[in-house]
């Protein structure tokens, strides 16, 4: 996408109305996203990150700092296929909340399609089920949202989107998000993942805290 725009911007086949007509939507993504870095937590070596509450060999539970003191409880459950091919990226949110607005509202979509303005997240439509999907806590800790990334396209979502916005209006400043391929996930946590976090696959994560056990008769012989 950035690539098309310094193209056709050094392009000497186009007048200078004809390249306005392609900057201004840049200029004006920009401006739509800079309250996130206003607005939400920065992250620092000081911020407090998700931590791992509990793992068993079949899911994995975080504990998710918020605003106030306040903390969340997310889970993503291993599945009996395709966990090698699934990613947990660890997103600073306000990187990633400016670069979701940012490259949807270039896309010309209509205003319901675009990420709202944080401080009206609470009218989304879903709003009103979030009190109760997150009132459980650690007893019944809610999934991680399921997103996807591509470095022309930008930030999507195939589920989850008002999970996410419960997170941005509460002030996390980093949670974890579930990304199917590697390149997706690797891309994500390069644009707007915490460097302080690994983005693992769910068969590595397991592994990590589940380390496959020797036989007994394994060394003996």
């Amino acid at each position: 996408m950035l690539k098309g725009w310094r193209d056709l911007i050094s392009s000497k086949k186009v007048d200078e109305g004809h390249v306005w007509d392609h900057v201004k939507p840049v200029l004006e993504a920009i401006r739509v996203s800079l309250p996130a870095y206003r607005e939400l937590p920065v992250v620092d070596p000081s911020t407090r990150r998700p931590a791992v509450f509990e793992i068993s060999s079949s899911r994995a539970v975080w504990e998710i700092p918020l605003s106030g003191g306040r903390a969340c409880f997310m889970r993503v459950d291993r599945t009996n296929f395709g966990n090698e091919n699934q990613f947990v990226v660890f997103v600073r949110a306000s990187d990633f909340y400016a670069i979701w607005r940012a490259v949807e509202y270039t896309k010309g979509r209509e205003e319901p399609d675009r990420p709202p303005e944080l401080s009206r997240i609470p009218l989304d439509r879903k709003w009103g089920w979030q009190a109760k999907c997150w009132a459980e806590g650690k007893s019944n800790p809610v999934p991680l949202a399921n997103v996807t990334y591509h470095p022309d396209y930008g930030i999507g979502f195939n589920d989850g989107i008002t999970r996410t916005l419960w997170l941005l209006h509460n002030k996390a400043p980093i949670f974890p998000v579930l990304v199917r391929g590697q390149d997706s996930a690797f891309g994500l946590h390069e644009t707007v993942g915490d460097s302080d976090m690994a983005c693992e696959s769910l068969e590595q994560l397991f592994v990590d805290f589940y380390p496959p056990q020797k036989s007994a008769t394994e060394g003996t012989r």
